[in-house]
């Protein structure tokens, strides 16, 4: 399923799952001199993909 993902968003399931990074520590990795990320923002584009990796799943019959 992660190779359906575009590159930020496996950035964001790394960084949370994987490194198990706090919100604020994920949004001061995502965070750059132009675009500031605040971690509230980054805690719903973490939420917006649970949902898209959960239909992926079901469309490919992994979960019900």
């Amino acid at each position: 399923l992660r190779s359906e993902l575009a590159p930020d968003e496996r950035t964001l399931l790394f960084l949370r799952v994987e490194q198990e990074l706090q919100w604020e520590e994920v949004a001061a990795v995502l965070t750059t001199q132009a675009a500031p990320v605040d971690s509230a923002a980054v805690r719903k584009r973490y939420e917006r993909l649970k949902e898209k990796l959960r239909k992926l799943a079901r469309e490919r019959g992994l979960v019900e």
